[in-house]
């Protein structure tokens, strides 16, 4: 607890230091009313990518857990004729 307070009171105390980078400002202190809404915009699209490719990512498992579960046919059995079991199902008796 003592290391959190210690780096959040340092993180304070140098926060007047820690500006931007010397190109954003720069930019901030010009006279562009539109430069807040092109940050905004750029943070917008830099988040978008890597949410994309994490979602993705977990489509592609999900699509491939899917493949390996066994087909049923519409009437029941298994599309080749024989009997099939879907996950989490016992089989029925044979009759």
């Amino acid at each position: 607890m003592k290391r959190v307070v210690s780096v959040l009171a340092a993180a304070l105390l140098l926060a007047s230091v820690a500006h931007a980078c010397p190109g954003c400002s720069d930019a901030a202190n010009a006279s562009d009313p539109n430069y807040g809404r092109g940050i905004f915009w750029g943070i917008v699209f830099f988040l978008t990518v890597p949410a994309l490719i994490i979602g993705g990512i977990a489509l592609a498992i999900r699509r491939a857990r899917k493949s390996r579960m066994t087909p049923l046919s519409a009437s029941g059995g298994a599309a080749d004729g024989e009997r099939g079991v879907a996950l989490g199902q016992t089989p029925d008796p044979i009759r």
